[in-house]
């Protein structure tokens, strides 16, 4: 079943506001990362980056949440030929321009010309996204047929949540024991082989079933708090291995890890049923705004993340961290959505760029 939060020109709100709040997760995770690596574990700069990035490893499963809920919609009208014509060309389009910005960047920094042509092709450390996107479009004709039957897509979940979420997740409570026992698991986890029902694929058909789906109220209670468990679980267990290894461990940091998935599903379920039905044309306008320089913003925000550092001397232990991250976080957003406006208002910009 459809949720009510929908706009008379059939724009989902919700959607909306989903993209601007896990684009602003982004750059949260990335900037609170940027000196993780550098402080001791356990200190209390360590802790507060943790903290911080924890809380945001939920946004993007969410991104790919929200893809899935759009292409898997039945009532989308989508064939191979536009998916690589149309979406896919214009993720290739969109790496080759910032792969090729994010190179120059290295290369002025003073990067070997072998280290910036192997940089380029592997992209700068977000638009790995853009890769994994591209190919989950590439499979949505067969996720289509998938989720055409609602049996099947509930065997496809379970079989994801076993083996792409809880699997890894019992592998990094077991390393914490004995990390010899985790190659014997890996052994048995390879020779099974179940890679169809891996990686974020799960997350793009989670989307499409949780978009379309009712929850009860107490449904809906249960989803926060394992949400608000997630959260709290992600904290305490990346300090407790990391202390544990004396060095960053960002296993439970992963995308596929149980306390992640429960942030994912929270956050997706509480602005579906919590974001009001704004009938203001301004601020649907805002919101859309918003909405379509997110794909800009994503691209773009490592760029001034860079300056940040590089031209104003600026990273996240030049203060406090619980002032640094939130500061540097929202500067970098209010830049990179200033300069995605502008670009998207230049059409063939708009529609390969950003």
């Amino acid at each position: 079943m459809m949720s009510g939060a929908k706009q008379k020109d059939n724009r989902i709100l919700y959607f909306d506001v989903l993209r601007i709040i896990a684009c602003a997760a982004v750059i949260v995770l990335h900037v609170s990362a940027q000196k993780i690596d550098q402080v001791a574990v356990g200190s209390y700069e360590w802790t507060v980056f943790n903290f911080f990035d924890s809380l945001v490893r939920w946004a993007v499963p969410v991104f790919v949440m929200l893809s899935g809920a759009l292409f898997l919609a039945p009532e989308k009208r989508i064939d191979t030929r536009t998916l690589y014509t149309k979406n896919i060309l214009r993720l290739a389009v969109a790496f080759v321009f910032w792969s090729a910005c994010y190179a120059f960047t290295d290369y002025m920094e003073g990067l070997r010309l072998r280290t910036v042509a192997l940089n380029f092709v592997s992209g700068a450390a977000h638009l790995w996204f853009l890769y994994m996107i591209a190919g989950l479009y590439m499979v949505v004709p067969l996720l289509r047929k998938l989720t055409g039957s609602e049996k099947h897509t509930s065997y496809f979940l379970a079989l994801w949540l076993v083996f792409s979420v809880l699997f890894p997740t019992a592998k990094g409570f077991v390393s914490m024991v004995d990390e010899r026992i985790v190659g014997w698991i890996d052994v048995v986890y390879n020779e099974i082989g179940l890679k169809l029902v891996c990686g974020y694929t799960g997350y793009y058909v989670l989307g499409h079933v949780l978009h379309r789906r009712e929850l009860t109220k107490k449904q809906r209670a249960a989803v926060y708090a394992l949400g608000v468990f997630g959260a709290v679980m992600t904290v305490v267990l990346t300090y407790a291995i990391s202390k544990q290894r004396g060095y960053l461990d960002p296993t439970f940091y992963d995308a596929m890890t149980l306390f992640v998935f429960l942030e994912a599903v929270a956050v997706f379920v509480f602005f579906k049923y919590q974001t009001p039905q704004f009938t203001n044309v301004t601020v649907r306008r805002i919101l859309f705004t918003g909405s379509e320089c997110v794909f800009g913003i994503y691209l773009m925000h490592m760029l001034f993340i860079r300056y940040a550092r590089t031209i104003f001397r600026m990273n996240t232990l030049s203060i406090n961290p619980l002032l640094s991250v939130p500061l540097i976080s929202g500067g970098v957003f209010v830049c990179s959505f200033a300069v995605s406006w502008v670009l998207n208002r230049i059409p063939v910009v708009k529609k390969y760029i950003v």
